[in-house]
């Protein structure tokens, strides 16, 4: 509750939307700031500033920059309260929740709900506080099973999310995939390039020196506006597209998710290459796997990334006078190398 004492506390104002919530409740970031800001002028507020965390959900606060800046400044004492308009902009997760209230607690920081008021000096009103964090944890999940149902459902219609794969673009009427005729024929020809056993390697470097540039579009999430980017041609870019059974006209749902089984969906996306193609490929990538020194095998092929420029490690190998092998992976673009065997006993150490 507010007392006289109050009157003059620094404060700082948070706000949160997720996309959805945004379109759907109304509660804008604008309206937020503005209905805690005309209540912190009736209040006597001091407010210092405002943290603003745009298109995240409530799930976890790990993820939102503007909230943990503003919690490592409560932890430096810059400010006496934090106002946010309802409980679930701070968090709809009851652990995070529990969390916050603790950290507050501890560093002497107050918080407010604007739209949700309860005195947490008694136990009443520390009872109704936790209430309304299991509340908002259950709306979260139901949130959740409505998206997950809805992403399912447009699935099922070949309305897919993410980025357009190089090589299509999207029917703004129906929202489904169709071949992009300008960048479709560089996809053949990579997927062609792999038919004549060619590595990631070596084909990112003939697109390099034929394209310069990859061209793809991306969809401002908020906006929705459609631009075209260009990135350089890199090994991963090329293993992206020659693992991607897209251009087959299968869509794969869930297939980063360990976890779980992927789920294929057909019908909704035109072919670019034959399946017979793609196999095909996945085939001569298995056998460029195996080795690229004498009989060796290499346990980190194509596994390697960069940490200077983020281009495939090449493999290598040497043989010492004594007759030892040395197997290493070296970038052909910054010249840094490292050992296999240290790499192996890096990651054993891991484990």
């Amino acid at each position: 509750m507010v007392g006289n004492n109050d009157i003059g506390k620094v404060v700082v104002l948070y706000k949160r939307v997720s996309t959805e919530e945004q379109v759907n409740n109304g509660h804008s970031l604008d309206e937020q700031e503005r209905i805690m800001i005309n209540y912190c002028e009736i209040q006597g507020y001091n407010v210092k500033k405002i943290y603003a965390d745009e298109g995240f959900s409530g799930k976890e606060t790990t993820k939102r920059k503007a909230f943990n800046q503003m919690m490592k400044d409560m932890k430096a004492k810059k400010f006496d309260k934090i106002i946010a308009l309802k409980l679930d902009r701070i968090t709809r997760d009851l652990y995070d929740f529990v969390k916050f209230t603790r950290d507050t607690e501890k560093y002497g920081c107050g918080f407010e709900f604007v739209l949700e008021k309860f005195d947490t000096t008694t136990p009443a009103g520390r009872m109704i506080m936790n209430v309304l964090g299991v509340f908002a944890q259950f709306e979260r999940e139901i949130i959740r099973e409505r998206t997950i149902i809805g992403v399912r459902g447009a699935i099922e219609q070949g309305h897919y999310g993410g980025p357009i794969p190089f090589g299509y673009k999207k029917d703004k009427d129906t929202k489904h995939y169709l071949i992009d005729e300008e960048t479709a024929p560089i996809v053949k020809e990579i997927f062609n390039l792999c038919l004549k056993g060619k590595t990631y390697q070596q084909i990112s470097s003939i697109m390099k020196e034929k394209y310069g540039f990859i061209t793809y579009t991306r969809r401002d999430k908020h906006t929705g506006e459609v631009t075209k980017k260009q990135k350089s041609w890199r090994d991963c870019t090329i293993g992206t597209i020659l693992n991607n059974k897209v251009y087959y006209g299968v869509w794969e749902h869930k297939k980063k998710k360990k976890d779980e089984d992927s789920i294929e969906k057909t019908g909704h996306i035109p072919p670019i290459i034959t399946k017979e193609i793609f196999d095909e490929c996945q085939d001569n990538i298995k056998k460029n796997s195996r080795n690229y020194y004498r009989d060796k095998q290499y346990l980190f092929m194509q596994k390697l990334v960069c940490p200077k420029c983020g281009r495939i490690m090449a493999c290598n190998g040497t043989r010492k006078p004594n007759g030892k092998d040395y197997l290493y992976y070296k970038c052909k673009d910054c010249k840094t190398y490292f050992r296999e065997d240290l790499i192996e006993t890096s990651v054993i150490n891991k484990l």
